[in-house]
């Protein structure tokens, strides 16, 4: 066959043309649907084919052109054969070890038939870095997840299985794949879509090359890399964040709460920097086979107890006891050492290995064979104790005089004045709210932070995010758009997250907002807390007048569907607009934007109720996110024609997300009203710009431990009292603008207005001429006369009576007025 020849004469190309490169085709076909690739389509397949080999001719210019003529040649072949490739072909083409559709083809069926046994024994999945490099690479491609027709060779099934393993061990080489040139430790994959696991083996992968491991720090308990990495934090732990302390020593950058082992033998790590501290709760620490010269920053794992720092350069081990004062287990074993100095106060110490060093004699250490006395513990505890004050010493003092200054700007927002004031007789509905200072967390406007319209504060956020870009690289994801809002996991749905979304061109980021320096003016600390590729997002559904946007993760579940609750309309549209241009100008397949801004069922529902009450309805005037005050709840504010809506935030789950909608057979919506208010009711005690106090109930910002103060974004109180039927009912909410807080007093004053005015009694006009008979008139009796006079009384009566509610509704009005220019 054809294929065979070309085999064959690749390897009769002589030695001094020089190793083909990665991505060449001969020797790498991970073919991929490019521009370039489609553009040789067109021509013929014949023609393409080279000349034949001309022995004696062996130049190295002619060798290298050959080489590029038939790399054109397979890339053409294998783009018509890819998709519709008889399996007994692909098979002896052995495309499921070089083409990323054959590999992860094979990988889905093997899922197919082995994944739930894995997912039930706990097994480690063990693949390579080329499988979750074509994994990666398959998924940018706008294909269906069953292009082969073979229900077992579904992606679903790898995007199934990889949501829900547990371990993961990616195991590489340093000798090429098969017979081709392909470096195993040069690919880069993501691991973004590993949203369970607890452990993470990486072998002969270069850390650098490892995408979207800051998505899995939060579950993470064990990782270990070997033979991949030269630096223990800016490779791992950071990923090279550019910024992750501020001047002051702030962290910018969350913890590795629950990483409790790690691994990072056999590596060319030379230093232990400070990036350590970023993992405390550590306990096994292996950096043995390295090239350590001396033992730095390992004071900030307390909870260390077994340390293996076998096969290194350590010479000395000066004050180790101030730094390692809870160790039991200890390896030095294959260094340099020449005395023991320094471990003879490690009290807690109950296992030493120092084989292979330059020791002659041991005087400084004495081994008891016993276990430490609580007396040896304590004073272990208070050395460290006196090491850690002594490091808090240096550090300036500015925190505590900022500290003081918050404090003192606190007391001076405080009030007296009462937000509610009614007599005692009258029974309360709402709790009453009185004004107080806020928590301990630090509040910033909104309104005040920068947008995309800051050039500058895009290009600080692209390097905060992808690092700075040098002269002569190559841009590979803009920013395109931000969001500064308030985000609710479906996982986690009394939790409130206050974050700054980013746009760009492949993904979003979800970034929470942290009390610290970022290192841009007036804009707080942003810490990673949700990254979602936009090519795997299922559905993206937009509320009622762009109030807030739900985004889905295709196969992660709960964990992966976000609500963002956003402050402001008009900003809200500009996000989705932006969503929208990313689709239709990507490569990332159809768009999932289901837009409900004007149509939803949430409006449906509430029209049907308003037609049942004999109300004229159709639109809704203006939706927003607030919070109800005193029992810090979440609600959807929701303006209608005629009435007032504070909607329960399970409506920002429906429809139903995809993962839920397989598993439940719910048809219709259950909204869940938790006031409710009619425009043509009397209006009182309206008040704004003070300060609610928070219920003692009131939720957490956000449930997950963060490295330090949490930030909220200051809100804007609304209080205003409804007199129903029932007697006075409080509403009580916050904003997070002025502005939406003023659309809405102004939406709600235009429609009373309205609503005013079609209730204004109207002179009714007889025409001139009546039809009336001579013979009626003259043949009235009295008792007609007196139904007449019935008639025209009742009529003086109902004018009198809206007369009188459309000076109520103007009455109320003008207070709504009044208060606004207050």
């Amino acid at each position: 066959m054809r294929t065979r020849e070309i085999k064959f004469k690749r390897r009769s190309l002589p030695r001094n043309a020089g190793e083909l490169t990665a991505n060449s085709a001969v020797t790498n076909v991970l073919i991929q649907n490019n521009a370039n690739t489609s553009g040789v389509c067109s021509q013929n397949r014949q023609s393409l084919l080279p000349p034949k080999k001309l022995f004696g001719n062996q130049s190295e210019a002619f060798i290298r052109k050959r080489q590029n003529d038939l790399e054109v040649y397979l890339q053409t072949v294998l783009y018509f054969v890819a998709h519709k490739m008889p399996p007994s072909l692909a098979a002896f083409l052995s495309f499921d070890r070089y083409e990323i559709h054959g590999i992860t083809q094979c990988m889905a069926e093997e899922l197919y038939n082995k994944g739930d046994q894995w997912l039930q024994t706990r097994d480690k999945y063990i693949v390579t870095p080329l499988q979750l490099y074509s994994l990666t690479e398959r998924l940018k491609l706008p294909e269906p997840t069953c292009d082969s027709g073979d229900v077992k060779k579904d992606l679903g099934h790898i995007l199934d299985f990889i949501t829900r393993v547990k371990g993961l061990k990616v195991k590489g080489s340093k000798t090429p794949v098969g017979t081709s040139n392909i470096d195993l430790t040069q690919l880069k994959f993501d691991i973004s879509l590993f949203k369970s696991l607890n452990c993470l083996e990486l072998e002969y992968c270069l850390a650098a090359n490892v995408l979207g491991i800051e998505s899995a720090k939060e579950s993470l308990e064990r990782v270990a890399l070997n033979y991949g990495s030269d630096q223990l934090g800016y490779e791992i732990l950071l990923h090279d964040i550019p910024q992750w302390k501020a001047e002051n020593g702030t962290l910018l950058v969350s913890y590795w709460e629950n990483l409790v082992e790690v691994d990072l033998s056999h590596n060319t790590i030379r230093e232990i920097d400070d990036s350590v501290q970023l993992m405390p709760r550590v306990e096994v620490l292996d950096l043995s086979h390295n090239l350590l010269q001396s033992i730095q920053h390992l004071n900030w794992l307390s909870q260390l107890t077994h340390l293996d720092l076998s096969h290194n350069t350590l010479s000395n081990l000066d004050a180790l006891h101030t730094k390692l004062g809870n160790l039991k287990i200890l390896n030095l074993a294959g260094n340099k050492l020449d005395s023991l100095k320094g471990l003879a106060k490690l009290f807690s110490l109950e296992n030493l290995d120092v084989r292979d060093n330059r020791i002659s004699q041991i005087p400084e250490v004495s081994l008891d064979g016993q276990k430490p006395t609580q007396k040896e513990l304590d004073t272990v505890a208070v050395l460290q104790a006196i090491q850690k004050s002594k490091e808090k010493a240096k550090k300036p003092m500015q925190r505590k005089s900022e500290n003081t200054a918050e404090r003192k700007d606190s007391k001076s927002s405080e009030g007296d004045e009462p937000f509610v004031s009614r007599p005692q007789s009258q029974r309360q509905r709402f709790r009453t709210v009185l004004q107080d200072s806020q928590t301990n967390t630090s509040s910033v406007s909104v309104c005040s932070l920068p947008d995309q319209q800051d050039k500058e504060f895009m290009t600080w956020l692209h390097t905060r995010l992808f690092g700075a870009v040098t002269d002569g690289m190559d841009v590979q994801e803009n920013v395109v758009n931000v969001l500064w809002c308030t985000a609710l996991q479906f996982s986690q749905p009394d939790t409130v997250v206050p974050c700054c979304v980013v746009l760009t061109e492949r993904r979003v980021f979800v970034l929470r907002l942290r009390k610290g320096d970022s290192g841009y003016k007036d804009v707080p600390c942003l810490e990673t807390f949700y990254i979602l590729p936009l090519s795997n997002v299922q559905e993206i559904i937009i509320g009622p007048c762009y109030s807030y946007i739900r985004l889905e993760e295709s196969f992660v579940g709960a964990s992966g569907t976000f609500v963002l609750m956003k402050y402001d309309s008009d900003v809200g549209k500009a996000f989705s607009d932006s969503l929208k241009s990313v689709y239709e100008g990507g490569d990332m397949g159809p768009s999932p934007i289901l837009n409900c801004s004007e149509n939803s069922d949430l409006g449906k529902h509430i029209f049907a109720g308003e037609d049942e009450e004999g109300l004229c309805t159709g639109r809704i005037a203006f939706s927003v996110i607030v919070k109800i005050a005193g029992v810090d709840q979440q609600s959807l504010l929701i303006l209608s024609e005629n009435k007032v809506y504070l909607v329960h935030t399970d409506c920002l789950f429906w429809p139903r997300p995809a993962f839920l909608s397989q598993l439940e057979d719910i048809q219709r919506p259950n909204f869940s009203y938790l006031q409710q208010h009619s425009l043509m009711t009397k209006i009182s005690d309206i008040k704004m710009n003070i300060t609610l106090k928070a219920s003692s109930r009131s939720k957490k910002v956000s449930s997950i431990e963060s490295s330090g103060p949490a930030v909220t974004y200051e809100q804007f109180g609304l209080s205003m009292v409804f007199h129903e039927l029932i007697g006075p009912v409080g509403f009580h909410v916050w904003f997070l603008s002025v502005k939406s807080r003023d659309t809405f007093l102004d939406r709600l004053t235009t429609l009373r207005s309205e609503i005013a005015h079609r209730m204004s009694p109207t002179i009714r006009e007889e025409p001139e001429g009546g039809n009336e008979s001579a013979d009626s008139s003259d043949s009235s009796d009295g008792s007609n006369d007196g139904n007449d006079e019935l008639t025209e009384s009742q009529t003086v009566a109902a004018d009198a009576d809206a007369e009188t509610e459309r000076k109520t509704v103007e009455s109320s009005n003008e207070n709504t007025e009044n208060a606004i220019k207050r």
